[in-house]
């Protein structure tokens, strides 16, 4: 994760800015989707909490589970949408 790597200064002043997530792909997804005039959706799964330095892709029985589970609604979510097309 590209977040692990800034510096813990900059994720305390982000967050006493009011900024309360980071995403590292949609922006390019919905770019190139308004290049082509296509339209696009995103949809977020919360998987760290960089304040406190927590993350669901740490390892343990709880979280593996909250993860898998969050995966497939995001998963059965987008099937539906696009069925709706």
């Amino acid at each position: 994760m590209a977040v692990t790597f800034c510096e813990k200064e900059n994720i305390k002043k982000w967050s006493q800015d009011g900024y309360l997530g980071v995403e590292m792909e949609c922006g390019t997804t919905f770019a190139v989707c308004a290049s082509f005039t296509k339209r696009a959706i995103g949809l977020f799964q919360v998987s760290d909490q960089i304040i406190h330095g927590d993350s669901v892709l740490y390892s343990n029985e709880e979280k593996d589970f909250i993860k898998s589970a969050t995966n497939e609604v995001i998963r059965r979510l987008a099937l539906h949408l696009t069925a709706k097309g």
